[in-house]
């Protein structure tokens, strides 16, 4: 999530709990990167599992699984910082970037002292070409106009062994006021972030959907909305659950998560591609 006046105000009130009524606790830095519990208390939103922590499990595998004392990660539009610092919880050096000075001035309030206010394409290529081990990319590439020629710049930064983890949304036909509201440019079809990808000399590890048990729910309440329900100003769609339901929702989510590691999940409203630089001399 961009920490943006914009975004604040689409969002109305659903941001992260690390943006609300705990953020003054946030205070011991070293001491938060090394327990995930207090992590997911200052960094999940509790209350709507759409943007919960939690709900990201496949994201935090990940990171467990690729980093390490050496690993050096670049967390492209890094908003709150959230991913950095669990990377950092991981044992890697990982610097942020971010185009929203609200951003990054959160990020250097919290403690996090690596971040870069910027366009990653206006980066020094003489510093960062081939310097890093991962990019994380996640809810991004929606955002971004020239997506291809970005992807391509992410690539050019990775190392020969380097990673890139990438989340968009899924399916052109849930185009809503909700991708209105949150400013994005698009949703991918799966061939055209597979071409895109492979455009930018990206080698394809892992491609798969997530959040697939809410994709029905999601695809019926999207296609009210936009019959029913036209608001004179666009307004994001996060329904606010009860809190068993709320429950419920993660810990299927979090099941999700287990079988993202072990299968490609056949339908979603996320599409999650790992890739690699491809073709390394």
């Amino acid at each position: 999530i961009e920490h943006s006046r914009k975004r604040r105000e689409v969002l109305q009130g659903f941001e992260r709990i690390a943006d609300t009524h705990v953020a003054d606790q946030v205070e011991n830095l070293e001491e938060l990167v090394k327990d995930k519990e207090k992590f997911n208390y200052y960094f999940s939103n509790m209350k709507y599992y759409a943007v919960t922590g939690e709900s990201e499990s496949y994201k935090h595998n990940w990171l467990e699984k690729y980093c390490n004392q050496e690993s050096k990660i670049l967390d492209f539009a890094c908003g709150n910082g959230e991913n950095g610092i669990y990377a950092a919880s991981c044992g890697a050096n990982c610097i942020g970037i971010d185009i929203s000075p609200e951003a990054v001035e959160f990020c250097v309030k919290k403690g996090k002292k690596n971040v870069i206010l910027g366009d990653i394409n206006d980066l020094d290529m003489k510093i960062h070409k081939g310097k890093y081990d991962a990019v994380l990319a996640l809810d991004v590439f929606e955002h971004v106009r020239e997506d291809q020629k970005t992807m391509k710049r992410a690539s050019e930064m990775l190392s020969d062994d380097g990673i890139l983890l990438i989340t968009v949304p899924a399916h052109k036909f849930l185009w809503s006021d909700h991708d209105e509201a949150l400013q994005h440019v698009r949703r991918y079809h799966p061939r055209e972030l597979r071409h895109k990808l492979t455009e930018a000399n990206l080698e394809i590890m892992k491609f798969s959907y997530f959040v697939t048990t809410a994709f029905f729910p999601i695809f019926l309440i999207r296609m009210w909305r936009n019959i029913y329900w036209k608001a004179s100003y666009h307004e994001a769609s996060y329904v606010p659950l009860p809190k068993k339901l709320n429950k419920f929702a993660i810990n299927i989510l979090k099941v999700e998560a287990r079988l993202f590691q072990m299968i490609g999940l056949p339908v979603g409203t996320t599409l999650v591609a790992v890739a690699k630089k491809s073709d390394v001399k």
